[in-house]
């Protein structure tokens, strides 16, 4: 037995030894290995070196050619009467005779960098002189064009088309350049100076759309840029300013784009002056945003039969400029200016229509604006003014603002609400980080008080004033992710309690109050696509239960109560902007789709009017915000246009009056932050 063991240990030992004879042979192979990749990446890195060499030799090279000629123009011009007995001797020289001292006078006078010239005696290819022009064209988009907005920027490839996801849709970072009508790729700045990009530039015509991603959730301040071939690109930027300089810039380019490219025909009628803000906004294809938690010179105009509007301007120091607009197509167009339309309004009464009153103090988009009971408008926080801690109150009296005391937190992404002690209610947003804060404002003395903070940080949440008096808020983003969390406020203790879970985490989504008192929740967005769920909360149990799903799937969309009782959902984003509007019916806990809205909207506004219609205001469509407004009549289910706006904007808000005018303030343009404001006054007996 003592001889078996034996035996099995030696055949141990030897086993071990062949075991650890090989792991040192694979250990000696993968270091060899190592060293061979290591040589072969020092290989393609001095081969991209070489590239980039040859790539500035070329550029180089042509630069002293074109010096050459420069230096020899007289001889040339001297000589020129010879050369057609040279062409006679030379048939295979290609130039253009008749062209050549312009040519060559025009190279030097228009700029010091030369261009592609067949010198007589030398031949070149078509494809190295193609190779060679390509590489001076970056160059010369670099040291000739002014550079509009510079800067380092990631860049993500999404989609190439359509219907087509994008084949490498990894994040580079790039620094990146908008030099006239491209933006172009380099390096870093050094790149910038000699024309050395390192990717294709992307040409920016009149069509191109540039917006917030507001629907991409996995990186903050990310921009999207739309072409018209379906290719669309995500840009990330360092912070929120950043990114809204780069969209002003290309905007800035797109509108003037615009303004050459859509010259007005000769057929035109004369309107009214309107007012406008400056730059003057220009009129695209409609669209709009959403309210509670978002989330001057005059001119005159002629507008053309077919093509566009042309605007004249006088800046502040008496100079005339003029812009061309273009209009909407003629399946939709709509009245510009209310008070310029050929129908008169009945007797006793004055037309509806937009009127401009003062401007706010601050620039403001994704604010808040409440109605307090004394008839003022409390506006709230907002992305991004001189100081985003100051509030302002608006006097329907007197159609003025003034500022009122400053909230303790910036803030942007909140929800306000007016309680019933008449204080108003703050809670959430974000401001560089969510926020978990709440406070009140007291109208009585225009100061602010902290209260208890809620249990989780939230941004594009929602908050519903309930029959009881308490708060509830629903959802929103805490910074990780969605949140299916609710929870209660109670303004007699100042405490927050847990109201249970939704059934789906949501962001941006929408809470009505309805008639029986319990609260209707409906879509937003779960980390991964937009919803059409819906789902109830009833206070007198404090329990969720799912009720019928939307038609479609959506979010940034509204909900208004209905004076019959129904609920109606309009727009709204499902990676493209929504047209779609349907009804939620209490009794039956179902939904039906109503009639389309004129325009594809979302970050809109919809307001009850005292008539029961419901009015729309701006938003976003296509990436573009939009001046367009139009009515719901819920007897007919039929949407109608009524009078533009004086400005496009979205992620503003309404507000309805006491007098049943409609108060909209601030949002985003498409180009800038607003801070102006305009009233919409409905039918009224004089």
């Amino acid at each position: 037995m003592q001889g078996v063991a034996i035996h099995v240990g030696d055949r141990i030992l030897s086993r071990a030894s062949v075991i650890n004879d090989r792991y040192a042979a694979n250990r000696q192979l993968a270091v060899e290995m190592n060293d061979k990749l290591q040589e072969s990446l020092k290989y393609f890195q001095f081969i991209q070196d070489c590239d980039d060499l040859k790539e500035w030799l070329d550029m180089k090279t042509l630069q002293a050619q074109d010096d050459t000629c420069f230096t020899r123009l007289p001889l040339y011009l001297e000589e020129f009467k010879t050369w057609d007995e040279r062409d006679a001797e030379r048939p295979s020289i290609i130039i253009d005779k008749t062209k050549i001292p312009s040519t060559i006078i025009e190279e030097k006078t228009s700029t010091d960098a030369g261009r592609s010239i067949i010198l007589p005696g030398k031949q070149q290819s078509s494809q190295d002189l193609e190779s060679i022009n390509n590489k001076q064209r970056r160059s010369e988009s670099a040291t000739r064009l002014p550079t509009t907005k510079e800067g380092f920027l990631s860049r993500k490839h999404e989609w190439e088309g359509y219907e087509r996801k994008a084949t490498h849709r990894a994040w580079e970072k790039y620094y990146t350049a908008l030099i006239s009508n491209r933006l172009t790729f380099y390096k870093d700045a050094k790149h910038l100076k000699t024309g050395r990009t390192i990717t294709d530039d992307l040409q920016l015509d009149s069509s191109t759309n540039v917006a917030p991603a507001t629907d991409y959730r996995k990186k903050p301040n990310v921009f999207r840029l739309k072409f018209q071939d379906g290719n669309e690109y995500l840009f990330h930027a360092r912070d929120d300013i950043e990114m809204n300089e780069w969209i002003m810039a290309i905007n800035n380019y797109i509108s003037s784009s615009s303004s050459i490219t859509n010259t007005p025909t000769t057929q035109t009628t004369q309107i009214p002056s309107v007012a406008l803000t400056s730059p003057p906004t220009i009129i695209g294809p409609s669209s709009s945003s959403s309210t509670s938690s978002p989330h001057h010179q005059p001119a005159s105009t002629m507008i053309s039969s077919t093509t566009g509007m042309q605007m004249s301007q006088t800046s502040s120091g008496g100079e005339q400029k003029s812009r061309t607009l273009p209009l909407r197509s003629s399946s939709s167009v709509e009245p510009q200016v209310s008070s310029s339309s050929s129908q008169q309004p009945p007797p006793g009464k004055k037309k509806p229509g937009w009127s401009r009153i003062g401007s706010m103090n601050n620039v403001r988009e994704l604010h808040t604006a409440s109605v307090l009971t004394n008839g003022k408008v409390l506006v709230i926080g907002g992305l991004y003014g001189i100081d985003p801690t100051i509030s302002e109150l608006y006097d329907p009296s007197t159609r003025t603002w003034a500022i009122t005391g400053s909230i303790h937190n910036a803030r942007e992404g909140h929800t306000a609400s007016v309680l019933t002690n008449e204080q108003v209610l703050v809670t959430g947003g974000t401001h560089g980080v969510n926020l978990n804060t709440a406070e009140l404002y007291d109208s009585s003395t225009g100061t602010w008080i902290t209260t208890g903070n809620m249990n989780h940080p939230r941004d594009g949440h929602a908050a519903s004033l309930l029959t009881n008096g308490q708060v509830l808020v629903t959802g929103g983003n805490d910074g990780l992710g969605a949140l299916n969390s609710a929870e209660l406020y109670d303004p007699s203790t100042g405490t927050w309690t847990n109201a249970g879970s939704m059934n789906y985490a949501r962001e941006h989504h929408t809470a009505s109050l309805l008639t029986n008192g319990k609260v209707l929740v409906t879509g937003g967005y779960n980390n991964f696509s937009a919803l059409n769920s819906a789902e109830l909360y009833d206070p007198s149990t404090g329990t969720w239960t799912n009720t019928g799903s939307m038609n479609y799937a959506r979010e940034h969309h509204t909900a208004s109560l209905l004076i019959n009782g129904k609920v109606l959902v309009t727009g709204g984003n499902n990676r493209d902007a929504l047209n779609s509007t349907e009804l939620y019916d209490l009794s039956t806990e179902t939904w039906t789709t109503t009639g389309n809205m004129n325009d594809p909207r979302e970050q809109h506004t919809a307001s009850v009017l005292i008539n029961g219609n419901v009015l729309l205001t701006g938003g976003q469509g296509n990436f573009r915000s939009f001046s367009s407004t139009e009515l719901y009549n819920p007897s007919t289910e039929i949407w109608t246009t009524t009078g533009n706006m004086n400005s496009a904007r979205s992620r503003h808000t309404a507000s309805i009056l006491a007098n049943g005018n409609v108060l909209v303030t601030g949002g985003f343009s498409g180009v800038e932050m607003l801070n102006n404001a305009e009233l919409y006054q409905t039918f009224q007996i004089n």
